[in-house]
Order: structure tokens, then sequence, then C-alpha cells
């Protein structure tokens, strides 16, 4: 009774550290880029996108914090999502790749003003990302389908959209469209994550 007592506040203590550490995650990717579109706000009405607050000297610290605080906390869930159960281990994995790809548009963002090379290279970068994300969103929709989790999804897709068709000059709303995108996929790892993982501790019990 003990250990059973003993292994039940392990998982509920883990289970507040995991919702606490992507609460954290996007907190910060959001809070430092809002900084950033406040600083250089003439970003967002010139059709440019979240990466051009890696071009500017004065938004060149909160893009940084945004990446590098958003990627640390989202790590730390991943390494929670372990403790809590070996079973969790790919997602964990899918959740440390989503860290490193994280991690990789913010460091092809800086190099990409010297050429359309690097510039290509950040843009697919950029584009792998949405596509990884995307099989997360579609995978956590699954598992938990609700409205709330289709919402979160059409939301994701829909800020998406408004950035495909600013990327073809239709539109002229690319950080909107970015921003908005992320908050879907935000609010699913926030949100329904946590959920997902607590419906598949209950079931194996």
């Amino acid at each position: 009774m003990a250990i059973n007592l003993s292994v039940l506040t392990d998982t509920i203590f883990s289970m507040h550290k995991l919702k606490r550490y992507l609460f954290l995650s996007q907190a910060h990717l959001f809070g430092w880029l809002i900084m950033s579109s406040i600083f250089a706000s003439s970003v967002v009405f010139t059709n440019g996108g979240v990466s051009n607050y890696g071009n500017h000297y004065t938004t060149v610290p909160f893009f940084t914090l945004a990446f590098i605080l958003g990627a640390s906390y989202l790590y730390l869930a991943a390494e929670t999502l372990v403790q809590l159960s070996k079973r969790f281990r790919f997602l964990s994995r899918y959740l440390v790749v989503l860290c490193g790809i994280m991690l990789l548009v913010y460091i092809t963002t800086f190099p990409r003003r010297f050429g359309d090379v690097y510039s290509d290279i950040h843009d697919n970068v950029s584009k792998f990302l949405f596509i990884y994300e995307l099989f997360l969103a579609t995978w956590l929709v699954a598992k938990h389908h609700t409205l709330q989790s289709f919402v979160f999804l059409f939301i994701m897709i829909g800020g998406s959209f408004i950035g495909l068709l600013s990327s073809l000059h239709v539109l002229h709303l690319m950080f909107v469209g970015q921003m908005i995108g992320a908050l879907g996929f935000g609010l699913l790892l926030v949100y329904i994550l946590p959920k997902v993982i607590e419906s598949q501790l209950k079931k194996h019990r």
C-alpha cells in the first residue's frame, strides 16, 4: 500500500512538472516573440515573418530567448515523460527532436541574409518544422478527439494557411499567420498532450 501511494505521489508530481514545463515552453516562445513585435512592429505590417526578428539588433535578444527557453523547457517536458513511464520513451524522443529542429530554425536564421542558399536552407528547415509539428498535432487529436482538440488543430492549420497565402503575396500577414499557427500547436501541447498522457496512464494501471 505504501509503495502504491509512493508511486501515485511520484506520478502526480511528475504530471505537475510536465504541465508546468509545457506551459513555460510556450509562454516563453510567445512572450518574447510578442516583445519582438512591439520593438520592431514594422515586420508585422510588411509581410515579414518571425525570423526577421533575428535580423534586427533590437530584437535579437528577445528572439534568442524565445527559441532557447522555448526549446529548453520543452526538453525538460520530454525528460519528464520518461520519468512518468518508460512507454512514453518514443514520444519523449519525438519532443527532443522537435527541440532540435526549433534550435536549427533559430541557428539558420542568422546566415540567411548572406545569400539565397542560406535563405533556402532556413526556409526548408522551417517547412520541415511545420510538417513535424503537424504529425504530432494530428496524433494528439486522434488520441483525444474532442471539440477542443479539433478547434486547436483548426487554429494551427488556419494560421499556417494565412502564412501560405502571405508567402504567395495574396495576403500580407506572414507574422500573424505564423503566430496563429504556432498558437494552435502550443494549445495542443499545453492542454491536450497532458490529457493524452493521463488517459494512457489510467489505461495501463
